[in-house]
């Protein structure tokens, strides 16, 4: 049997377990960390988000440039984007200007959580700023670096105007309280092989989860294909078509074709 500790909003986790457990009569606001089962269920209640039943993948394919961001929402509690930066180099994907990018109105996303932003070498502090004046406080990075398949550090690429790079940066922010982060858990490096062009680890998706569990609902901007996965939303324009499950997100994103053109639907 194993247990897991019941995290909510106003748990303090200096304060420690409750001396009542899962007999608690105050779970519902106690600030005591309580604990339940694995796959057992408290007052016909989830004993812990974690348990949620997620939905299955959901993804829509758009112009990000023009489409309302409203239409995606404003709960998630994690958004990971990795955007086409420019590099100054031949790619066989269209890329955006700065200014475009700060343009998005990524502010609208979340009341609180995690955003995540992938980085270039060059973009580092930039996406900083960007974060910044989105709504958000950098506290963290994570580091990604490069292997071969033979597991050596690659030295040598493509991309880099002094050093080759071998590594890329995920910066780490956050808005409002997040308390209810699960802290001290994965290290901030994360060693992985390259795939294919711009592709990222999908370690990445195991770490989210750990963050903030399963049963939180989870956002990628520039996604393409291979990152749709059950629980998390998925824009970009290089999706296959529009797939959708949940009814409010069905009735935003029908409200938002039937007053927008045909041309401005990337669909």
């Amino acid at each position: 049997m194993h247990f897991i500790p019941i995290i909510q909003s106003q748990t303090d986790f200096k304060l420690g377990d409750c001396s009542y457990l899962d007999t608690c009569h105050k779970i519902s606001n106690c600030r005591y960390i309580h604990y339940g089962q694995i796959w057992d269920f408290t007052r016909g209640e989830p004993a812990c988000s974690y348990l949620s039943c997620e939905l299955p993948p959901q993804w829509i394919n758009c112009d990000l440039m023009n489409i309302d961001f409203e239409v995606f929402g404003s709960d998630f509690g994690v958004v990971i984007a990795d955007p086409s930066w420019t590099i100054h180099m031949n790619l066989n994907y269209s890329s955006l200007k700065d200014d475009e990018l700060l343009s998005l109105r990524m502010d609208k996303l979340q009341r609180e959580g995690l955003f995540l932003l992938w980085v270039t070498g060059r973009t580092i502090e930039t996406g900083r700023e960007f974060l910044r004046k989105w709504g958000y406080k950098v506290i963290n990075q994570i580091t990604w670096i490069k292997t071969s398949q033979l597991v050596r550090t690659i030295s040598t690429g493509r991309t880099g105007h002094w050093l080759n790079h071998s590594k890329e940066h995920l910066l780490v922010a956050t808005k409002g309280s997040v308390k209810w982060i699960n802290r001290a858990i994965d290290s901030q490096i994360m060693i992985s092989s390259t795939r294919e062009t711009s592709r990222k680890p999908d370690e990445i998706y195991g770490i989210v989860d750990r963050l903030v569990g399963a049963g939180v609902r989870k956002l990628e901007i520039f996604g393409r294909q291979h990152n749709t996965r059950p629980g998390w939303l998925t824009v970009g324009n290089q999706l296959e078509g529009t797939r959708l499950v949940e009814g409010e997100l069905i009735k935003r994103y029908s409200a938002w074709q039937s007053r927008s053109s045909p041309a401005a639907v990337g669909a």
